[in-house]
């Protein structure tokens, strides 16, 4: 099955020899997965690539190969530069500046204004892993379990174990080619989307504690404060799926976490359900993403940001509601 024509990137990728792969800064399932598959498929096809990431992966993303490159310099000197699962040049991070000369985009994000060459961004598909999946296929490429493995946790983290609304047919009939290709579903699924640490319980009792309820029970905000997060010791690893928490009270359309990562430093991440465009929220202060999720990060007071992101919601939801 392939939805998407790749012609100019399959052209790319054949007259390349040394590849690099990029996701953005603070990558999650899709975004690593997405990286990995498409590094082992084209060393598989005799290339040499290789991925970039920031920081070392946390303890949820073990599974994950190790053998990835961490210096922006070395970048630089790769024939074809790929970047998958962004949005914008500037969430490459520090390896935003070598991306330049031959280069080729490949996401599912509302995309602000191209930033490659080549933009292959296709907002109807519930994750960029499956956009992946089918361009190795469109490759002939070698789908080997472990290629599988990181195609399913991508397409199983942004979907959020197939209950989230993008979550499509098509989604269905990946994930069944990437079981018969050999992928641990049982093990991915248990340790990305069942289990989870005894902080993160405590943390989400601190939340459910924090949770405002507004507009009828339909838009819910809760935080982290930087106390918190310094006093518990809070990793990206505790966070990972929190910001469903709001979402998930029965009645909510919208919610949002914040959480302040350093001092001052808010990161904030917008949920919805069906009626409310988070990302029109989120573009409001500088940020973007899907229509049901969304986010960004900016400077200040936790308490005024709260408000400012509760008055934003109440009044996307007023607009739906007029």
């Amino acid at each position: 099955m392939v939805r998407y024509d790749f012609s100019e990137v399959i052209d790319k990728i054949g007259k390349a020899t040394r590849i690099a792969v990029f996701t953005h800064v603070m990558p999650d399932g899709d975004a690593l997965g997405s990286a990995f598959a498409l590094r082992g498929a084209l060393r598989g096809m005799g290339k040499q690539a290789d991925c970039f990431l920031e920081k070392p992966l946390s303890g949820l993303y073990h599974f994950f190969p190790s053998d990835y490159l961490m210096e922006a310099e070395k970048a630089a000197a790769y024939d074809l530069k790929i970047s998958v699962d962004c949005g914008e040049r500037s969430r490459l991070g520090m390896f935003a500046d070598a991306f330049e000369g031959d280069t080729i985009n490949i996401d599912h994000h509302r995309e602000k204004e191209p930033f490659a060459q080549i933009n292959i961004v296709e907002e109807k598909s519930a994750s960029t892993g499956e956009i992946i999946y089918e361009l190795l296929c469109a490759m002939e490429a070698a789908i080997t379990p472990k290629i599988a493995d990181a195609l399913y946790a991508a397409v199983a983290t942004d979907t959020g174990g197939f209950m989230f609304s993008n979550t499509t047919a098509d989604t269905h009939r990946i994930t069944a080619a990437l079981m018969e290709a050999g992928a641990d579903f049982y093990t991915l699924n248990k340790h990305l989307l069942l289990e989870k640490t005894l902080k993160k319980y405590q943390l989400t009792a601190l939340c459910v504690e924090r949770m405002e309820i507004v507009s009828d029970g339909k838009i819910a905000v809760t935080y982290l404060d930087y106390d918190t997060v310094r006093k518990m010791q809070v990793t990206s690893d505790d966070l990972d799926g929190l910001s469903s928490l709001p979402r998930s009270i029965k009645g909510v359309e919208a919610g949002a976490l914040l959480t302040e990562l350093e001092a001052g430093k808010i990161k904030v991440s917008l949920r919805s359900d069906r009626l409310v465009d988070v990302s029109k929220v989120a573009a409001a202060f500088g940020g973007g993403g899907h229509m049901r999720a969304s986010g960004f990060t900016c400077g200040g007071s936790i308490e005024e940001l709260k408000q400012s992101i509760l008055q934003k919601l109440k009044t996307e939801l007023d607009r739906l509601n007029a």
